[in-house]
């Protein structure tokens, strides 16, 4: 078998099934560096093939050709960052805490763009060729224009200290990449307006092998055949979907960068250079390079040229079509399709392992968006996880596989342990649910159980989906709970009804017995009403109303049953507003009867307002009550969480999910002696206008 083997692959070999690399591709490219001109910091190489850059020595920006300088220009000021764009230029100098933007487009003077006052920050890369954005390191974004000079403020971004590159703006929104470890890249969408993040996805890569659009998303990886260009999309969740993947050639290694210009990527390595499109490999230079690390520009200029500038290198790489690719690979074709029929039988078991180990990654990457994913053999190793089973696991990235998989479960999932060792025993499939106890509560999940076949069904291993249904499991139960107390609030509300008109037609002897029937009738039907608005679905009954009367009706509502010794102070507010008032108001409700809770049987006093903000419509209630350690107010959002022997520990979650209907979120702050604050942040698009 061995002999056969061997004599197949020296007669592909000879008959030219193995052809060049770069002979078959549909593009050729030509490199052109700028190593002449190491001594300038951001070069751009012109059409004129002069350059521009930057003389940090002389504090000076010059235009040069092969004979020499030609102009050079002084900076004035202390220059703090500079942004080359496809034919100048933009500078950004400091004068006490004042930015000065200057454009320079290869004349005799500077042109002043604009300046801005506290304006230290970072420039970040558009998809425009004359334009820059300008961040400051409060989250202002400024947006910068070559050809018309001029400064113009789009947003604020605030983003985590983290975030390594802020990427590609188009339409007001921005990809942000930012470095989860070492070979995880988170991808964000922002909107620089109103601060909304969009999406957010994981790049199995590392942060300076990832470039990003906020359409799609490139990145390197390697893989057991070599380097690989992988391509990501947004999905209509907002995470990463792997859109393709390109195998690169095996003479590319180290690589350095990744860049993306529309649909086309360009790869560098130490020994080469790659474009590629989701679809294809276009082409391949071999080359050595040297000096192109990030932060890395990327300059389209057209014509099947690509601009890119280093911090002390230029590069321009022109990709022209080679017209007779398609022939120099189907005349290999045929040699290859006779020399495979020869060779079938011999290369008969090679390939039935080939296909079984593809198999075997094809269910692994079909199952990988569903949740966490991992592959155990028959012998009980753990040979495969995703970085979703990794984080839930605990497992740290690097740590080494192949050993029984009972070595990487904790305690707490030992009935996981006892679910994967009975589909071993049984070589079977199933469908499990269990309860795992974690640090964040008591957590619900579905685990789908496939058991592996391979050649001459061969029992292999098994494969294991681990889904997270927590919130559609107590979405379930709150809706089940809804029904019920619909039905209840008929009831109750019948029983609340005769007990009035005993009150009045009563002597004094039952009369106190009838109050006591009213008051706990009415408390149940304050509990009836928490879970019918969650038990509602997510559709929004919209009206225009005033905030100052939905906030007064609320107080009116709360104050009948609080004790004499609370005040409540109601801010004027001219502010009308279109929200779903039934269930705002349940919302606001709550946060006040909490309120009354926490300042007990001493005096206090509760404070209610709204303000509308550049970019939210805030609703606040504020007491002075005993407020919340740390540990209760991390635990505040949990469901049926509470502090009171009479509460239900729905209301935190009533308030949370009714904000989020409205797209909002919700902040609580508290201080133990110093009460608690608690901020309903609502989208500005909820304000219609001032009433006065």
């Amino acid at each position: 078998m061995t002999r056969i083997i061997w004599g197949s692959l020296l007669a592909l070999s000879f008959s030219g099934c193995i052809p060049g690399e770069q002979g078959v591709l549909p593009c050729r490219l030509e490199v052109q560096v700028g190593d002449r001109y190491t001594h300038l910091a951001f070069p751009v190489l012109r059409e004129d093939d002069t350059i521009a850059g930057y003389d940090s020595a002389a504090c000076t920006v010059v235009l040069q050709s092969r004979s020499g300088i030609l102009r050079s220009i002084p900076v004035w000021g202390a220059v703090s960052e500079i942004f080359p764009l496809s034919d100048g230029h933009i500078i950004a100098t400091m004068l006490h805490d004042t930015a000065y933007f200057l454009s320079w487009r290869g004349k005799e003077q500077f042109d002043t763009i604009g300046k801005l006052t506290a304006g230290k920050g970072i420039f970040v890369q558009t998809n425009y060729p004359n334009l820059a954005l300008w961040r400051t390191s409060s989250g202002a974004m400024y947006l910068l224009d070559l050809h018309h000079k001029r400064m113009q403020r789009i947003g604020m971004l605030i983003s985590r200290s983290g975030a390594w590159a802020l990427l590609s703006m188009q339409d007001s929104t921005i990809a942000v990449l930012e470095s989860l470890t070492p070979a995880l890249t988170m991808w964000e969408v922002i909107h620089a307006t109103t601060g909304q993040r969009l999406s957010s996805g994981f790049i199995p890569s590392n942060l300076y092998l990832v470039s990003a659009t906020v359409d799609k998303a490139v990145s390197i990886t390697r893989g057991r055949e070599g380097y690989n260009l992988e391509w990501y999309i947004r999905s209509a969740i907002g995470d990463a979907r792997l859109m393709g993947r390109i195998l690169l050639p095996l003479s590319l290694y180290e690589p350095q960068a990744v860049v993306l210009v529309g649909d086309t990527a360009l790869a560098l390595f130490r020994s080469g250079i790659a474009v590629a499109t989701p679809s294809a490999l276009l082409g391949v230079w071999s080359g050595y390079i040297s000096g192109f690390h990030h932060p890395l520009y990327s300059l389209s200029r057209g014509n099947g040229k690509m601009l890119l500038v280093g911090s002390r290198r230029a590069m321009i790489v022109t990709i022209s079509e080679n017209p007779g690719w398609w022939i120099e690979r189907s005349v290999p074709l045929v040699y290859r399709l006779a020399a495979v029929v020869l060779s079938a039988l011999a290369l008969g078991y090679v390939m039935r392992r080939i296909w079984h180990h593809r198999r075997l990654v094809g269910a692994l990457l079909e199952k990988s968006t569903s949740g966490s994913v991992l592959i155990v053999d028959r012998r009980r190793r753990l040979r495969r996880l995703n970085t979703v089973a990794r984080a839930l696991l605990g497992i740290k990235t690097g740590t080494p596989l192949h050993r029984s998989f009972h070595e990487y479960f904790p305690v707490q999932w030992s009935v996981l342990r006892e679910i994967i060792d009975a589909a071993l025993s049984e070589q079977s499939s199933r469908v499990e649910e269990i309860v795992v106890e974690t640090s964040s509560g008591q957590r619900r999940f579905i685990v789908n159980i496939d058991a592996l076949f391979g050649g001459l069904n061969r029992f292999e291993g098994v494969l294991i989906t681990i889904l997270d249904v927590t919130a559609q499991f107590e979405r379930w139960r709150m809706l089940n709970w809804a029904e019920i107390a619909h039905d209840m609030q008929t009831h109750l509300t019948t029983i609340r009804l005769t007990a009035e008109n005993l009150e009045r037609t009563s002597s004094d002897e039952y009369r106190e017995q009838i109050h006591r029937i009213l008051r706990q009738t009415t408390i149940l039907i304050d509990r009836v009403r928490d879970l019918l608005a969650l038990g509602r679905g997510d559709g929004l009954l919209v009206e225009e109303c005033s905030i100052e009367q939905l906030l007064q009706e609320v107080v009116e509502d709360v104050k009948m049953s609080a004790p004499a010794h609370i005040s409540f102070v109601v801010r004027p507010s001219p502010l009308v507003v279109r929200l779903d008032r039934r269930r705002m108001a349940r919302a606001i409700h709550n946060a006040l009867t909490n309120a009354v809770k926490a300042i007990e049987n001493s005096s206090g006093t509760i404070d209610v307002w709204a303000e509308l903000t550049t970019r939210e419509l805030i609703i606040g209630v504020r007491d002075t009550g005993r407020g919340m350690d740390e540990e209760t107010l991390q635990r505040f959002s949990q469901p049926y969480f509470t502090t009171s022997s009479s509460g239900h520990g729905i209301g935190s979650l009533i308030m949370q999910r009714m904000a989020e209907l409205h797209g909002g979120t919700l902040e609580v702050q508290s201080q133990v002696g110093r009460g608690t604050t608690v901020l309903f942040h609502l989208p500005r698009s909820v304000y219609v206008r001032h009433q006065y």
